[in-house]
């Protein structure tokens, strides 16, 4: 209960003194006009007032029993007082606009009787509060059709400044006939405080609309009523010690988070909601509805002889014990009885599933209804008989344990057909299982027409007796490679086949998990084991050499008076970035100071010199880049990500000829969508070499690089988790060649360009540790590439800025997709198969930028980026570094 303030308690006294504030002049309060017309006058007609017509600086009050005053056209008042039994009706074409406060029933003096405020024929009354039942005398609000509205807009929670039906007096709110009440400010409305209060929607027929956000049940005596026909919705939250209570043929949808405690009583028609409006002890003698569109839970009691409908396709969970005794229909998503709804007939209909590990009444599941015990493995105990109709499913979940989902019926069971859907856990299972899927006191009859799994090797068969209903798991003959369904899962499956025969040990419990999955787990474990990651470390090993290759070039390309040079790596070899805009002091000057050469088609253009003015000179550079490999259908995407650091020096060997040396080191990280991590570590060594003769160009390199690899695979299926580790060596030989021609333009210079790129990795054979009998023991690899290069570089000169534009196409000869050779570590007899990386593809187009700049007297600072691209690739690099000349 509130306690009131005590300015609000209205005695006779207080009235009498409210009176005089509100007839002083100058007061500072506004002026009252009392109605004095008795029942039946018009609002607006001045002589029924005692100072005149209200206006909305004047209090209207009727003070007397019986009076009762019509408004059909526009009126106003600051407040308005209904004290006794009187009336004021707002109807056709009525409008009423009050400042403040509307009370009815401010006094208990005078005839018996409530004080009304009656909204009808399209009438609106706006006002700022509203005490309905404010003393001791009951207070009642009408609002009936369309059209006709009540809107205020309390401002606080003070029990002072609210809509309030029911205060020190009962109060009553009807809402009828397509007529609507909005609450603004706080949106709530409160029912009932030291009085009991009732809120009416409808009154038989159509129902009205309450705009609000929540309403406040003071009392346990004060509720909301549903009398209607039709279909409504109520949205406002309902809370506190009241009822709610549905009568009338229509049908009431709650939809607000409600907590009162009342309890609900239905007694016609139709209450809708979910398990968040739908709470509390509920006496249903007609029908309720759940429709469930999430999941949820209803803890309460049901009880009455009407029906319930489960519909939504969320899961309804029962948890209390419910006694009423109308039927239980499930119509869509899932309804899970973990308590009890023993006294109710349940039919399970196209769409429905009944769950739950409680006690239903007779059951019956219709064509496409789903029966499925439990909330994961669970018994289901039907009070009275079973009947399974032809379309119907039965769904089981089962383990390698021998535990499963079970009906208990105390009555008959009666299959006339249906479906037993096996829905197996994970873990290792036997070669055969059986279980008791199906248990009637009353005697089976019939039987299912069919059973399905989820499992790929193990095959469900059922067996009856006169009671049961059995289930049987027993191993097939389906092979591991015949659920493969690219050439790495058939490679897989096929050594794991092999692995069967003589098999003990870690590999028994390896194969009986793998026994124990479904066609897509199955595939799935295949990918796990089968290492195609480690293709992608050796390829990524492999490109370490050939990068470090298009570094020399670079360098050669600068000493030799042609900028950056082409970038020889490419995919083929997982590279990341390659050259570096190397130049001469000499080609840092405007072009127009430097002298034409003899083979210049373009007049008298300038041309790039031909010779260098340093003899030696020391150089370093460090890049870094990122690549990605796509998924081909057969091995999963990778993604590798490369850094490391390169020097070198060279000097002058004769008229037009340089030579030098230079080493390298590096790391690459990759990883793949398949769970599976590496990396490598390289070191390099090279020789390198160009010679100019005129306008043409020759450059190579011949160098050896070495790496340390380490791969990290992880393999998870069925109940197994491991990770398989493993490290290897590898070597690279390689040899890059280029010509290329120089043509002065005007103000540029164009190079044409041919290459040819020879290598040859071999990564040596390792044994995995880790997991077990699937650790892979690793051939030994031997693979060869030939790259084609053609293209064209461009030389600009702007200021102290060379900038070095160049696009190329590469094309590979050799074998780019050979396959690793391998065999599980846990096979009792070898047995090697064959599994690839993601296919690599020939061509890839290259573009490049590269940018030289002089930082002080012989020392120079060169930039580059390089973006490749192919059908199934995109690489990204880029490299900075510096040269020292003397």
């Amino acid at each position: 209960m509130i306690t009131r303030p005590k300015f609000r308690l209205r005695p006779l006294s207080a009235s009498l003194v409210l009176v005089g504030l509100l007839a002083s002049p100058g007061s500072g309060i506004a002026q009252s006009t009392d109605w004095n017309a008795g029942a039946g006058g018009n609002w607006n007609t001045g002589g029924n007032w005692t100072s005149g017509v209200p206006t909305g600086a004047t209090a209207a009050r009727l003070t007397n029993a019986g009076d009762q005053v019509t408004l059909s056209g526009a009126g106003a008042a600051q407040s308005l007082e209904v004290q006794a039994s009187g009336e004021v009706i707002v109807g056709a074409g009525g409008s009423l606009a009050v400042g403040d406060l509307i009370s009815l029933g401010t006094t208990a003096i005078g005839a018996a009787g409530p004080a009304v405020l009656t909204i009808q024929g399209g009438g609106t009354v706006s006002g700022a509060h509203l005490f309905a039942g404010d003393a001791a005398r009951q207070g009642i609000v009408t609002v009936t059709g369309a059209g006709s509205s009540l809107t205020l807009a309390p401002v606080g929670l003070g029990q002072a400044q609210r809509f309030e039906i029911g205060g020190n007096g009962a109060g009553e709110l009807h809402i009828d006939a397509g007529a609507n009440v909005t609450v603004n400010g706080t949106r709530t409305l409160h029912v009932g405080d030291t009085a009991n209060g009732t809120l009416f929607i409808g009154s038989g027929a159509g129902a009205g609309t309450l705009t609000a956000d929540s309403v406040i049940l003071g009392t346990a005596g004060s509720s909301v009523q549903f009398n209607h026909t039709g279909t409504t919705t109520f949205s406002a939250a309902v809370s506190g010690n009241g009822s709610l209570t549905k009568t009338g043929a229509g049908t009431t949808i709650l939809s607000g988070a409600n907590t009162y405690t009342g309890g609900t009583t239905v007694t016609a028609g139709t209450l809708q909601g979910d398990s968040t409006s739908l709470q509390g002890s509920i006496t249903n003698n007609a029908a309720v509805t759940f429709s469930q569109a999430a999941n949820g839970s209803y803890a309460g009691a049901i009880s009455g002889t009407g029906t319930l409908a489960k519909t939504g396709a969320g899961n309804l969970v029962l948890s209390g014990v419910n006694s009423y005794n109308g039927g239980t229909s499930v119509n869509a998503g899932t309804l899970s009885v973990n308590g009890s709804i023993a006294n109710s007939a349940v039919s399970v209909n196209n769409g429905g599933t009944l769950g739950g590990s409680g006690t239903v009444g007779s059951t019956t599941i219709a064509a496409g209804g789903v029966l499925a015990p439990g909330n994961s493995i669970g018994t289901l105990t039907v009070n009275g008989n079973v009947t399974f109709a032809a379309g119907s499913i039965y769904r089981v979940e089962v383990d390698p344990a021998g535990n499963n989902d079970r009906i208990n019926a105390t009555g008959t069971a009666t299959l006339n057909g249906g479906t037993v859907d096996v829905q197996a856990g994970a873990g290792s299972y036997s070669l055969s299982t059986q279980y008791t899927i199906l248990n009637a006191a009353g005697g089976r009859t019939g039987a299912f027409a069919g059973v399905t799994s989820n499992l790929a090797f193990l095959t469900p068969s059922l067996a009856y007796d006169a009671n049961n209903v059995f289930l049987t798991l027993a191993r097939n003959n389906t092979s591991y490679a015949s659920v493969g369904l690219t050439p790495n899962q058939v490679a897989t499956g096929t050594a794991l086949q092999n692995a069967v025969a003589g098999a003990s040990g870690d590999m028994s419990t390896v194969l009986a998990a793998v026994d124990s999955l479904s066609a897509p787990q199955a595939r799935a474990a295949f990918d796990a084991a089968s290492g195609a990651g480690i293709v992608e470390l050796r390829r990524a090993s492999a490109g370490f050499a050939t990068r470090f290759g298009s570094q020399l070039q670079a360098r050669l390309a600068a000493v030799q008076g042609r900028g950056t040079g082409t970038l020889a790596n490419s995919f083929t070899d997982r590279p990341l970035l390659l050259a570096a805009n190397d130049t001469l002091s000499d080609l840092m000057a405007p072009v127009s100071d430097m002298p034409p050469r003899k083979f210049s088609l373009a007049g008298n253009a300038p041309a790039l010199s031909g010779t260098s003015d340093a003899s030696q000179g020391l150089w370093a550079r460090g890049y870094g880049g990122h690549s990605t490999t796509d998924a081909d259908g057969n091995a999963a995407a990778s993604r590798l990500r490369s850094s490391g650091l390169s020097i070198g020096f060279d000097a002058e060997a004769g008229e037009g000829l340089r030579l030098g040396v230079a080493a390298s080191i590096g790391t690459a990280r990759l990883s793949t969508d398949n769970n599976e991590s590496g990396k490598t570590r390289g070191t390099a060594l090279a020789v390198y070499g160009g010679y100019t003769s005129g306008a043409w160009t020759f450059s190579g390199s011949a160098g050896m690089s070495w790496g340390k690899n380490h791969m990290d695979r992880g393999i998870a299926f069925g109940t197994l988790s491991r990770t398989a580790g493993g490290d290897f060596d590898s070597d690279t030989l390689s040899a890059y060649g280029e010509a290329s021609y120089s043509l002065a333009m005007e103000g540029w210079t164009l190079q044409p360009l041919a290459g040819l790129s020879l290598s040859r990795n071999k990564a040596n054979g390792f044994t995995e540790t880790g997991a077990g009998a699937l650790n892979l023991q690793v051939a030994s690899q031997t693979t060869r590439s030939s790259r084609s290069i053609l293209g064209a570089r461009a030389f600009f000169d702007t200021g102290h800025i060379r900038l070095e534009p160049r696009v190329v196409w590469a094309h590979e000869f050799g074998n780019l997709n050979t396959p690793m050779t391998a065999q599980f570590q846990g096979a009792a007899t070898a047995s090697p198969f064959q599994i690839s990386g993601a296919a690599l593809k020939r061509d890839t187009l290259i573009l490049g930028l590269g940018a030289t700049g002089s930082i002080g007297k012989g020392v120079d600072l060169f930039a580059d980026v390089q973006a490749e691209f192919n059908a199934a690739q995109r690489n990204v690099a880029m490299l900075v570094g510096l040269r020292s000349r003397w």
